[in-house]
């Protein structure tokens, strides 16, 4: 029932995508590329080549594409997008990613198949072709499966393609679009605007993400309310040493030192934990006793002059495994903790994604005999650089502040109390890191769209930019 022309089109269509592929163009791929002739009927005959047709496909359905291609081994699917920057996807990639409901469950967003279909050598058996679904634009993409003979129709979403592209261009503007900042003071958040909706909440949450630290005023000197907050950072973490929040009140009598009157140097909660929490949050209740300022420091400028300085005590202090352990036996609940792990923790990249600092937990070292000395040279190195910069923040915590830090970057200590006859009564509470990653999406998602998260390490850990200017700004200082 088409007129002789739209005959005309189809046929050269055909014909031009069967020289194209060796005659390899299934019924299958002729079925899906019918759908897309009546796009080239308005398309000079002369102009109709494999390349053009795949052109006029992806223009005509979606303006941020230029060029769809396949390489000839099958194997690569390379996209050209509308501002230049290419894209290539592997074939196994594409079928583990694969979108149609045979392979994906919309409603709980998990993967219905197996690694089990990714055997057989499936590579790509045609140019995938742009059609547009409910809302979006999608890439059909039919494989055949060279070691069984079978096929697979499925699709994946146009805008997650380019989102999770990982060519070398994409992986650094990822890199780049992290924001993360060393604070130079102590941000600050009044509890009030948290509780008060999404923008509010968000406020102190970009700060907390952005800063690795946040000071909360005005929060209610009620006891359990550090709980509430917790919640609101993405969910209160119960211990099986302490419950789910812990009252901290000095004294010179003390079955644990963060309870007692003396200093406390910098340091990482909970080393001796395989996943140490995300977050501290330290609410006070009352503190009028003398001393006991809280002490903070971004490890971001620190670790970064030392990666620039001292690369082998950085190398040393990725490498070798420190001890952390943590006992109590003479109680109701006892308890036994032993962890090793390099205090410094990369990524596969290269990325420093935690720091494990915390002097007071430190068993003894089990490592090679080799290792021994340069380890102990590494940490004497690290200890002079984080006792001599300049980037400490300090700050007094009054009743109805709640200071609240990322656990994986920001060190915390306090100089030593005396108690004059007066109290200091802190309640401190935990975030998982997953939890709060999770929340800062969900929030940014409500309240700042534009708000650039690392994808990548947002799955497990907060990535740390090295800040090479910081650490230049301190030599000059």
């Amino acid at each position: 029932g088409q007129p002789p022309s739209f005959i005309n089109m189809a046929t050269l269509v055909l014909r031009t995508l069967l020289r194209a592929t060796g005659g390899s163009y299934g019924p299958c791929e002729v079925r899906r590329v019918l759908k897309y002739l009546p796009l080239a009927v308005n398309t000079p005959r002369h102009t109709v080549t494999p390349s053009s047709f795949t052109r006029l496909l992806a223009q005509s359905q979606c303006q941020s594409v230029q060029l769809l291609e396949c390489t000839p081994d099958g194997k690569n699917f390379c996209v050209t997008w509308s501002d230049g920057e290419q894209s290539r996807y592997h074939s196994m990639w594409l079928l583990h990613n694969c979108q149609c409901p045979e392979c994906w469950d919309p409603c709980s967003n998990l993967k219905r198949a197996a690694v089990d279909k990714l055997q057989g050598n499936p590579v790509i058996s045609s140019v995938p072709v742009l059609s547009d679904s409910t809302n979006n634009t999608i890439v059909n993409i039919c494989w055949e499966y060279r070691d069984g003979g079978h096929t697979h129709e499925g699709y994946i979403d146009l805008e997650w393609l380019k989102k999770n592209s990982y060519s070398r261009y994409a992986l650094k503007k990822l890199k780049q679009k992290m924001n993360l900042s060393v604070a130079h003071s102590l941000p600050q958040v009044d509890y009030s605007e948290v509780i008060q909706g999404d923008n509010g909440l968000w406020k102190w949450l970009k700060n907390l993400n952005q800063f690795g630290v946040c000071l909360l005023t005005g929060v209610p000197i009620i006891s359990g309310k550090i709980g509430e907050i917790a919640e609101l950072a993405g969910g209160l973490l119960e211990s099986s040493q302490y419950g789910k929040i812990l009252d901290v009140i000095s004294s010179e009598e003390h079955i644990d030192l963060v309870s007692s009157t003396a200093e406390l140097s910098l340091h990482i909660d909970n080393c001796h934990l395989e996943a140490p929490p995300g977050l501290v949050m330290l609410h006070c209740l009352r503190n009028d006793v003398e001393g006991g300022t809280s002490i903070m420091l971004d490890v971001v400028p620190v670790i970064s002059k030392l990666k620039t300085k001292f690369p082998h005590h950085f190398a040393t202090l990725t490498e070798v495994p420190a001890t952390f352990s943590r006992f109590r036996t003479q109680s109701d609940n006892p308890w036994s903790y032993f962890h090793r792990k390099p205090h410094i923790i990369l990524d596969g990249s290269g990325e420093v994604i935690a720091m494990y600092w915390n002097p007071i937990l430190q068993g003894p070292l089990l490592v090679r005999e080799d290792d021994v000395e340069r380890y102990y040279d590494a940490i004497c190195c690290l200890e002079k650089m984080l006792s001599d910069t300049k980037c400490q923040l300090s700050h007094r915590l009054k009743p109805g502040e709640a200071l609240t830090m990322n656990n994986r970057r920001v060190m915390h200590g306090r100089s030593a109390i005396k108690l004059n006859g007066g109290i200091r009564h802190m309640q401190s509470a935990y975030v998982t890191m997953d939890d709060f990653n999770s929340k800062v999406k969900v929030v940014a998602s409500k309240c700042d769209p534009q708000y650039k998260l690392d994808g990548m390490n947002l799955l497990r850990h907060m990535r740390f930019q090295v800040l090479h200017e910081e650490g230049e700004r301190e030599d000059r200082e």
